[in-house]
């Protein structure tokens, strides 16, 4: 189907369509839809789910209209699903592929960094208050949409199977990168031992996963909840540390300049505590340190492993770019651990 005849599949205001492309597309193809007629100012997003990336997209669709449903009965803003002439949210093409449309937004912006600790503050406060809104969704109903996404352990077991393996012969390369990880796996063992809450969580808390007022910059909702699963809330708040905070981009190789932005820290701390106060407990918030370390070394685990497999997954632009995405995310992680004493301060001083 083209992208006029899968319009034509969802009950929009007018028949006919403008369509652009919206966004990076790293993920889903996404189309700004618009009318042709003056007249018809509404807009919409038509977008395709990636099925490489979503293996089962009715799970990714099913677990998107039942938080939308949640938020709406708590009288929350969410990106509303526009249905289909058949009645569902969804339109399946001939190549199975699933495609949604929804309203969008007008006046909104996205960001693309956080260096301003004002929009640190509303980004923490928008993450926590969704938090906060689907605390008490069913977790039984929603689907883990790529499947062992949250399961630390199995991201060590890889990590040492590639080393076992070692396909591309690129152990001998990144043997001080080996040990320090196999040093800080303790962290994920901390992690399984505090036996925390398993909720539903957003999974990638960066900038761009939120749409700001235009003129105010005012966090006004959370996107992109494909892989919105269950999970432990200390990771939403971790990798809002790790993409909010470091110094450098998190492939530069420049490590004696990476540091942790502390000011920024503190105003995620606080957005964040602020807005999961009602349901946040006290050995979450205890933990909301290792939470940074834990995702930090996830993604150095994540990114070392696909070093050593011959950079299958993450797209690179040189031969050791995963490399040094590696070295990277170890070297914040170091720089979390030398801040440790002042960055727990902040999270006591907002508890």
């Amino acid at each position: 189907m083209s992208i006029e005849e899968l319009c034509e599949q969802f009950k929009l205001p007018y028949d006919d369509f403008h369509h652009s492309l919206l966004g990076e597309g790293l993920i889903n193809d996404t189309y700004l839809i618009s009318s042709g007629k003056a007249a018809n100012k509404e807009k919409f997003v038509l977008q395709k789910i990636n099925k490489v990336v979503f293996n089962e997209p009715d799970k990714v669709m099913s677990n998107l209209i039942k938080i939308n449903e949640h938020l709406e009965k708590k009288g929350s803003d969410c990106l509303k699903l526009i249905e289909s002439n058949n009645g569902n949210l969804f339109v399946i093409d001939e190549n199975y592929d699933y495609w949604r449309v929804t309203r969008y937004l007008e006046n909104t912006k996205t960001l693309f960094e956080a260096d301003d600790p004002v929009i640190a503050y509303e980004a923490a406060k928008s993450y926590g208050k969704f938090l906060n809104d689907i605390h008490d969704i069913n977790i039984s109903e929603i689907f883990e949409t790529i499947p062992g996404f949250h399961n630390y352990a199995n991201r060590i077991s890889q990590l040492n199977e590639s080393i076992k393996i070692d396909n591309s012969k690129r152990l001998k390369f990144c043997q001080k990168e080996k040990e320090i990880i196999l040093d800080k796996q303790k962290y994920i063992f901390l992690f399984y031992d505090l036996k925390l809450p398993i909720r539903v969580i957003h999974s990638d808390t960066k900038i761009t996963n939120i749409l700001f007022d235009a003129n105010s910059r005012k966090g006004k909702l959370v996107i992109d909840l494909d892989i919105s699963m269950p999970g432990s809330i200390l990771y939403d708040f971790g990798d809002m540390v790790r993409s909010f905070t470091n110094t450098l981009q998190e492939d530069d190789p420049d490590l004696s300049s990476i540091d942790v932005k502390s000011d920024i820290f503190e105003q995620l701390t606080r957005g964040f505590l602020e807005s999961t106060t009602p349901f946040i407990i006290e050995k979450e918030t205890n933990n909301l340190l290792l939470g940074a370390k834990l995702v930090v070394l996830i993604q150095a685990i994540r990114n070392l492993t696909d070093y050593l497999q011959g950079d299958v997954y993450y797209k690179t632009n040189y031969e050791d770019h995963n490399l040094h995405r590696a070295q990277n995310q170890l070297k914040l992680l170091e720089m979390l651990e030398y801040h440790e004493d002042k960055l727990q301060k902040m999270i006591d001083k907002y508890r």
